[in-house]
């Protein structure tokens, strides 16, 4: 078995920890908007803005969410595999890339 598998009860502690700690510890807070701020320069670094509907901070916006909501979801279902985890990723990646 896959240790994150079977650790996936410490996950979920870590994970709810984590995010507890975002409301009340403004370092954590931070991380995320260092975090986001970085894709962003990546963002930016790799496209045609006058192209694009939405700005490079829209995207990374979007891109942090998406990362949050498949682990939970994934934490949150048993059944799911770490395979599973990647294809989630994979799926809700292309939605945005093709579009609602």
């Amino acid at each position: 078995m896959d240790p994150i598998r079977e650790h996936r009860e410490l996950l979920k502690g870590a994970f709810a920890e984590i995010t507890r700690e975002l409301l009340i510890n403004p370092y954590e807070m931070n991380l995320i908007k260092q975090f986001r701020f970085r894709l962003k320069e990546v963002i930016e670094e790799e496209s045609d803005s006058s192209s694009d509907t939405w700005s490079a901070d829209e995207k990374a916006f979007a891109l942090i969410g998406i990362y949050f909501n498949v682990l939970l979801h994934w934490l949150s279902d048993d059944t799911q595999s770490v395979d599973d985890l990647q294809k989630n990723f994979e799926r809700q990646l292309d939605l945005l890339w093709e579009g609602l």
